[in-house]
């Protein structure tokens, strides 16, 4: 029906089929490595061609609500209030629902209960947008959810292979351990070479300014007439491994315009404040280096002073190095509820989730389904987790999947966590920022880690590494690693 272009019954279609899926949500994560790979032949393009018919539509509010089933676990009048009233509103609940399907089988068991009920802005953040970037095969759509208006749909006529082939050059360029002249590979080096670094931040900012032009600029009109503060970015794909802070317009990074975090779907935001008062961090580290198997795991020598920072500026934390730093311990500790962890120590989220884990100073690995059963066990829900050294697999684009779900299943509010590995100085310095910042009662998550990211752009601004980078943007590999996820308040 699709093809003959009769979309009025495809759409049906469609969402019969979207109906189905969202009531066997459980038996699709069955303990089987084969579904997953079935989830995205199968299962995805579900979601995504009934989201791409949706968005094309003019289907009248009584003619999309003949369509839509409703949720038995969601209470009749509750659920008839929240009903689509366009294709655009039940579009964006199609790609929130999708976005809750992929995370239920990466860890091939649901780490939520579906909604089916539009969770609008408005009840959260006055002062954000949520954004929505959703590539198809012929161009790339953005819904844009802003406070007290209705949804937003911008049309930006670009392949999804031109897209892809940005978004690879910008990985390569920025974060591919394969390729020589990337940042990540340049600065590795004892003696990092100041030209290589200037034409590779030279090759950057074209594609950051790319990637503006496609996400902010279509929608920044009304971005600026509604007064917004903060972006909440809702990603998949590709997509998921930018660094959106990064994005670069008229000599200014996006995070020098707004606040940036990330949320999986905008139904599993917890929206209870974080309570400052008589705040405590459980703070956790390893400053040595460690052998797992063949693996080595670098020392790093500043975590000792990351921790020290922490206890500073909320004195009834607890602080555990090294050897104090142990499974056990972090189990036993956590009976005292502490609303804040902060993990100071190598770890790694791939799209496998065996491989998603942390190094604890004993010489062992946590994996992140341990993690999170530690995390659960506490009395009292966890506000935020930091993950201050630890990265994403290399050339994973669903390994911010294990990020995201990591906060998800621990029943943490929040996470902070970094894309790929950034010096244990720099980390230390915007650690200490952040935590300094979260002192105060007024100051949302986001802003803090906002304000920590710009006083090291100042800073390698006045102070850059070498002169020839004097004329240049501080480049993003230093700062723009670190991502907040979920409850950004």
């Amino acid at each position: 029906m699709r093809e003959k272009g009769e979309n009025k019954g495809a759409i049906a279609a469609y969402t019969a089929a979207y109906n189905t899926l969202q009531s066997l949500r459980s038996d699709l994560n069955a303990n089987n490595r084969d579904v997953q790979f079935n989830f995205l032949q199968e299962v995805k393009p579900v979601y995504l061609e009934l989201a791409d018919l949706l968005l094309k539509s003019k289907l009248s509010e009584r003619e999309l609500n003949s369509l839509v089933v409703a949720n038995p676990n969601i209470n009749q009048a509750k659920y008839e209030q929240n009903q689509p009233k366009n294709p655009l509103e039940f579009a964006r609940r199609v790609i929130e629902s999708w976005q809750l399907a992929e995370l239920d089988n990466f860890f091939q068991d649901p780490c939520s209960q579906e909604t089916d009920v539009a969770v609008q802005i408005d009840h959260i953040d006055s002062q954000a947008a949520v954004i929505y970037p959703i590539i198809f095969k012929d161009r790339l759509e953005i819904i844009v959810s802003l406070p007290g208006k209705n949804l937003q749909q911008a049309t930006i006529p670009i392949s999804e292979e031109q897209i892809n082939n940005t978004l690879d050059q910008l990985y390569d360029y920025l974060d591919n351990v394969t390729i020589s002249n990337s940042a990540r590979n340049i600065l590795a080096t004892a003696n990092p070479d100041p030209e290589e670094l200037k034409e590779n931040i030279q090759a950057i900012l074209p594609i950051l300014g790319q990637l503006y032009n496609w996400l902010i600029q279509p929608i920044e009109t009304q971005l600026n007439a509604n007064q917004i503060k903060n972006l909440v970015f809702v990603m998949n794909g590709r997509l998921q491994r930018v660094p959106m802070a990064a994005l670069y317009s008229n000599q200014q990074y996006l995070i020098e315009k707004y606040g940036i975090a990330l949320v999986p779907s905008l139904q599993l935001i917890d929206t209870k404040l974080l309570k400052r008062k008589n705040l405590k961090v459980l703070a956790a580290g390893v400053s040595k280096q460690i052998q797992i198997q063949e693996e080595i795991f670098p020392a790093l020598v500043n975590v000792p002073k990351e921790l020290d920072e922490i206890k500073q500026a909320f004195p009834a934390s607890q602080k555990l190095l090294n050897q104090e730093f142990t499974a056990t311990t972090i189990q036993n500790e956590l009976k005292s509820n502490f609303p804040v962890v902060h993990l100071a120590t190598h770890g790694l989220f791939s799209s496998n989730p065996e491989r998603n884990f942390i190094i604890t100073g004993d010489g062992k690995s946590i994996s992140i389904n341990e993690l999170s059963t530690l995390l659960k066990e506490q009395e009292n829900n966890l506000e935020l987790l930091v993950l201050s050294a630890c990265e994403t697999a290399t050339g994973d684009e669903r390994a911010m999947l294990g990020l995201a779900g990591t906060a998800v299943r621990s029943g943490a509010r929040s996470t902070l966590a970094t894309l790929w590995p950034v010096s244990d100085a720099s980390t230390a310095q915007l650690m200490g920022e952040f935590y300094q910042e979260l002192k105060k009662p007024e100051v949302q998550k986001l802003s803090a880690l906002r304000t920590a990211q710009l006083s090291q752009l100042e800073s390698i601004r006045s102070q850059p590494l070498f002169k020839q980078l004097k004329s240049l943007p501080p480049h993003p590999y230093f700062w723009a690693s670190y991502v907040l996820v979920g409850n950004w308040q």
